[in-house]
């Protein structure tokens, strides 16, 4: 990606003449269209929580409370629970990231949006063929040295 962190890499990368290839995340377009528009309340426990409120953002969501929580935070029920009582007294959607989408109860799922994304590469052609290419020139596994029983889970 683009940014502090990844810019001094793809210099560095470019010096030494290695491919490199731009990415970013893009939202998954019904999700996207559920949110546009709408006041929300977005949750992210993520590394970088700021990201998910912009592409919220640019995905034309009118984000009224953003509440930015550690990394793989552990959802308590009160908790998800609370979030969901904030959203409804205020009118709000309530929204949150895939990955913390698999933390949540199914009962707390019913009551909040999703907002999926993909990685979308900027070259994607040059990619895969850079990934074909380097597929065909790998040398095949060597087999296994004569007499020997492979182990079970290899047959």
């Amino acid at each position: 990606g683009e940014g502090p962190a990844g810019d001094p890499l793809a210099r560095d990368a470019d010096r030494q003449g290695k491919p490199v290839f731009r990415a970013r995340l893009v939202p998954n377009v019904n999700d996207a269209e559920r949110v546009a528009g709408k006041r929300v309340l977005a949750f992210a426990g993520i590394g970088r929580p700021a990201k998910f409120f912009q592409t919220l953002l640019d995905a034309g969501a009118i984000v009224e409370r953003e509440i930015a929580l550690p990394d793989h935070h552990r959802f308590r029920d009160g908790e998800v629970d609370d979030l969901i009582r904030e959203a409804r007294g205020k009118g709000l959607q309530i929204v949150t990231t895939e990955k913390d989408a698999a933390r949540l109860s199914s009962r707390h799922l019913e009551d909040v949006t999703v907002l999926r994304v993909s990685l979308a590469l900027d070259n994607s052609n040059d990619f895969a063929a850079l990934i074909a290419d380097k597929i065909r020139v790998a040398p095949p596994p060597s087999p296994a040295p004569s007499g020997r029983p492979l182990p079970s889970g290899e047959r």
